[in-house]
């Protein structure tokens, strides 16, 4: 992409990006804390609750092949393509899941929302670090970031009042027209844009990137079907699929990003994966844990989610504001550590004599440590990789949020399997605290690898800062 001229020109179109940004992940935000709050209710309505990880991990694993297909495009083509095509498949998506009278179309609903919110954020990230100064990155992130204040305060209870009031295809159907009016506010800002014109398939590697992708995401959906079938020959072909989308999603990143190779953007790479897999993974699972075992309404149980909304929102903002390179540099070791212990009191939250509400000051804390983590792993990633590259360096962070996040989920769900297991097809055991005690040990890796994530210097990405001047 060429650069856009800098002083008031830039300004204009920078103030523009940002709202343009902060609307499509309000929106998105929204949904994604909303239907996490909701999925209880609609698991119970379409008798589906064996069926419940799947639900929430198509997304995630489709999340993958969108990003890799999107960086791609992204740096062929430019950021209009994919970011229209972001928001038709994440509407279309919509509508597919809140018309469903089954479990599994709504599963199909979720994966189609997947394909479209991975290629929305990828467009977005190349967008941030192609256009946007290096000196205002971060405050990007951070905003980015704090555009899940509003949707984490009122979305999670209100969807779950709409719920149970109404009708949880509300929840669903709601944001349709939202994201069409979207659409048709992005054409004239983004139209203006350079855009390029070289294939998408200009190299082998691009068919290979795009069959990996393919292949991670899929075998990440099969282990969500695989952990509904509750069996010993089920929880085999768990491992075996586990280990398989493991092996893939090496081919997909940069060197060392799961080996956390010393003072490489791997590192930083690795850091993201290790924070966000289980947060997203534990919250996925929080307001069904409230509902099942402490008996609280969908509501009620959305307040958790805006605790940590909140909370990670503050953090993120925290982070943006920290200029100092040593202290920007301890963030994620102290992000890691907080989340950890977020998501260990959540674990005991679960036990059935426990007060529920410890489940709000676990998340409290998760939610401040990866809200300082995500955004200050982003501005690594991207400073430390050639301006040329930024389409593919995003698909690399959305791709470890996606496949991560959806492996978590599914090994939160093998845990819940294997009470099942062992009590021969009737419940033996708690399901949800061994499951939340191993997201608890991933968080704790996280500490580890950002210890090897390298400091950002003033020459990295010369080209953002030479537009900055």
């Amino acid at each position: 992409m060429t650069d856009i001229k800098p002083h008031s020109e830039s300004d204009a179109f920078l103030r523009r990006l940002l709202w343009l940004s902060v609307t499509l992940i309000t929106v998105g935000a929204f949904e994604a804390l909303a239907l996490t709050t909701v999925m209880p209710r609609v698991a119970e309505a379409l008798n589906g609750d064996h069926l419940y990880a799947i639900a929430m991990g198509a997304p995630l694993a489709t999340h993958v092949i969108s990003t890799t297909f999107g960086g791609k495009l992204v740096d062929a083509r430019g950021p209009f393509l994919p970011t229209i095509i972001g928001c038709a498949l994440a509407a279309s998506g919509l509508v597919i899941a809140g018309l469903a009278n089954h479990m599994e179309v709504v599963a199909i609903g979720r994966a189609v929302m997947g394909l479209g919110t991975g290629m929305l954020m990828v467009s977005l990230y190349a967008m941030v670090g192609s256009l946007v100064p290096t000196a205002k990155q971060p405050m990007f992130f951070a905003v980015f970031a704090a555009a899940w204040v509003v949707p984490s305060m009122f979305g999670p209870y209100f969807a779950g009042l709409i719920a149970e009031k109404y009708s949880w295809r509300v929840v669903f159907l709601a944001v349709v027209p939202i994201l069409v009016l979207a659409i048709l506010a992005m054409i004239p800002i983004l139209k203006p844009l350079p855009r390029k014109h070289e294939s998408v398939w200009k190299d082998r590697g691009a068919y290979r990137l795009v069959l990996i992708a393919t292949g991670a995401g899929g075998g990440a959906a099969l282990m969500q079907v695989v952990v509904a079938r509750r069996s010993i020959l089920a929880a085999v072909l768990f491992l075996i699929l586990a280990a398989g989308v493991f092996y893939l999603l090496r081919q997909l990143l940069p060197a060392g990003s799961l080996t956390a190779h010393k003072d490489q953007v791997g590192a930083a790479i690795a850091t993201r994966m290790w924070i966000n897999a289980p947060i997203v993974a534990t919250e996925s699972f929080l307001p069904l844990m409230l509902v099942k075992i402490h008996g609280w309404e969908v509501s009620s149980a959305g307040i958790i989610l805006t605790i940590g909304g909140i909370s990670w929102a503050i953090g993120s903002f925290v982070q943006g504001k920290i200029a100092d390179p040593e202290l920007r540099h301890r963030l994620p070791i102290i992000g890691g550590g907080l989340a950890t212990i977020g998501i260990l009191v959540a674990a005991f939250s679960a036990l059935p004599f426990a007060p529920p509400l410890l489940t709000a000051l676990g998340w409290l804390l998760a939610g401040a440590g990866i809200g300082l983590t995500l955004p200050a792993m982003s501005v690594v990633a991207l400073g430390k990789t050639p301006q040329h590259e930024h389409g593919q360096i995003s698909a690399s962070l959305q791709i470890v949020d996606g496949i991560g996040a959806a492996l978590a989920v599914g090994v939160v769900g093998f845990f819940q399997m294997v009470p099942y297991i062992v009590g021969n097809g009737k419940l033996d055991g708690n399901p949800f605290v061994p499951g939340l005690i191993f997201m608890a040990l991933l968080a704790a890796l996280s500490t580890f690898t950002a210890t090897r994530v390298p400091k950002l210097t003033a020459s990295d990405n010369i080209g953002s800062a030479a537009r900055a001047d």
